[in-house]
């Protein structure tokens, strides 16, 4: 009767072994979700460390600390980045703050816009993350590849909204001073997606008026 029940037992253990785990790991993101919610920028180490080397938030920990990172040394940004992306591959905010750090740093455009380029592929559909973009890379316009621009294109449908009111207008103001040809094909794609991008580009000020 021992050995037919053993079986039992040891899938009973199982299931319990599973859910202590399941709520250990459940602590370990409530805990850190709370650290990151009460986040003050000047003690972003001190808050952030104890979680950097954990198995489950530990990337997250060290995304946030670099992101929040304001030294205003763009090669300590790069180099910290970097090093993230070796763990967290896919982390398309850090592969932002790749392109933005290497662009800090007067790295060639072929450096920038890889970095860029990862960034549209690993989370082309984070709305927030479309409008850091979106700004970003706005200016970037005349020597972006056609597939950046249509990823540009899509970041200022999609984020427009996460866009505050000053930012747009530091864009419109940056497309002022844009060549002719720059803001024709901007304004020209945008009107390929209807009235939302005709919309988006009357606001940036690229909007082509048409001869009566």
């Amino acid at each position: 009767m021992i050995r037919r029940r053993t079986p039992h037992v040891c899938t009973s253990l199982t299931g319990v072994v599973l859910c202590l785990l399941t709520i250990s790991q459940s602590a370990r993101l409530l805990r850190y979700a709370v650290a990151e919610a009460t986040l003050n920028a000047d003690e972003v180490g001190e808050e952030l460390t104890p979680f950097s080397n954990d198995p489950m938030v530990g990337y997250l920990a060290r995304a946030k600390s670099v992101e929040l990172d304001k030294t205003g040394d763009a090669a300590r940004r790069a180099e910290q980045f970097t090093a993230l992306l070796l763990a967290t591959p896919l982390n398309s905010n850090a592969w932002l703050g790749l392109a933005a750090a290497r662009l800090e740093l007067g790295a060639s455009n072929e450096k920038i816009l890889s970095a860029l380029a990862m960034s549209y592929l690993s989370a082309p559909h984070e709305a927030r993350l479309m409008a850091e973009r979106a700004v970003f890379a706005l200016p970037l316009w005349p020597v972006l590849p056609p597939a950046s621009r249509s990823a540009l294109i899509g970041d200022l449908t999609g984020g427009w909204w996460w866009i505050g009111a000053p930012r747009r207008v530091a864009l419109r103001a940056s497309l002022a001073l844009a060549k002719s040809d720059t803001r024709e094909d901007l304004s020209a794609a945008l009107l390929l997606t209807g009235k939302q991008g005709a919309a988006i580009a009357a606001e940036l000020g690229v909007e082509v008026r048409r001869a009566h």
